[in-house]
């Protein structure tokens, strides 16, 4: 997917910043998204900002700069490590009982779904669906685990991305207030996450 073919230089000249009106709705903008993301991601988004600032200051001192995907990149992977350590310090507070009261209340709910007898059409279309419901009512521990791996995993990568994303735009538009041009530079491909700089 191409972004752009050129990178920006380093300090653009004043022609090449937005307006002062631009910069102003840019910024209000920017103090809105920032807000609303503080707000549903109970302050995580400061994670964020700062680990897009490290590495586009890293990337700066090895002579390239970050591009926009870059950060976008960078600000999901931030956000996910920070729900997956937040999601660990939960689970280490857990009692030890806890994982085996869920799971007996995982049994005793699908033992009595089990126990209700299918519609009359199923009856019909599929005799075997009540033998095959009851012999599947109580899952195996392999099972539970999966379940809960692969829930965690859909949970994280949704709410990374989301609350990823809504930094990164945060992130820009506060840049384009201060700067007066949308922070990164433009790399050629997705796959380019860092440009190198002219004269680096």
């Amino acid at each position: 997917m191409t972004l752009a073919t050129h990178p920006e230089p380093p300090t653009p000249t004043d022609e090449q910043k937005s307006g002062v009106p631009a910069r102003l709705v840019a910024g209000i903008g920017g103090l809105a998204v920032l807000a609303g993301t503080a707000l549903i991601s109970v302050g995580t988004v400061v994670i964020v900002l700062i680990g897009m600032a490290v590495v586009a200051g890293v990337q700066r001192r090895r002579g390239r700069a970050l591009t926009r995907s870059g950060h976008w990149v960078t600000a999901c992977a931030t956000m996910a490590v920070v729900m997956l350590a937040a999601s660990g310090a939960l689970f280490s507070y857990m009692p030890r009982g806890a994982m085996d009261a869920a799971k007996q209340s995982m049994d005793s709910s699908n033992a009595a779904a089990a126990k209700q007898p299918p519609p009359a059409w199923v009856q019909r279309l599929y005799p075997q669906y009540a033998q095959q419901t009851a012999a599947s009512a109580k899952p195996s521990t392999a099972m539970v685990w999966l379940s809960m791996i692969l829930g965690g995993g859909m949970f994280v990568s949704f709410f990374s991305m989301l609350y990823g994303t809504l930094s990164w735009g945060a992130a820009m538009l506060l840049g384009l207030a201060v700067a007066g041009r949308w922070p990164g530079a433009r790399g050629g491909s997705f796959e380019e996450l860092a440009v190198t700089l002219p004269g680096a």
